[in-house]
């Protein structure tokens, strides 16, 4: 199965992921990843998140964000990142915030 999923958003898109990234175990088979993924999107194109799993997504991305804050790499990759993706870097500061903002509707429309 899969260590690791990542999406990674294109400049164009600005917010959606247009690639996903799978790391595998070693040992790991691709396709029984790319299965298992596929069954993963479709439950969340058809089931709303519950509130509690919506709360644990903001929590851990709100953690990852304030961690990678930590260090000066993390704070230079952070302001290019969003120079890149948002259009400025002072977007960076309105993260948390925008995090906040999404609701179980949001993440099944994208």
């Amino acid at each position: 199965m899969a260590a690791r999923v990542a999406g990674v958003p294109s400049p164009e898109s600005r917010i959606a992921a247009e690639l996903v990234l799978l790391e595998l175990a070693p040992g790991g088979r691709p396709q029984k990843a790319l299965d298992a993924l596929e069954v993963e999107l479709e439950k969340l194109r058809t089931t709303p998140l519950t509130d509690a799993e919506l709360s644990r997504a903001k929590n851990i991305l709100r953690g990852q964000t304030l961690r990678s804050l930590g260090t000066n790499n993390g704070k230079a990759h952070a302001f290019g990142e969003h120079e890149l993706l948002f259009g400025h870097w002072r977007d960076l500061f309105g993260t948390l915030e925008r995090y906040e903002q999404v609701t179980a509707a949001d993440v099944q429309r994208v």
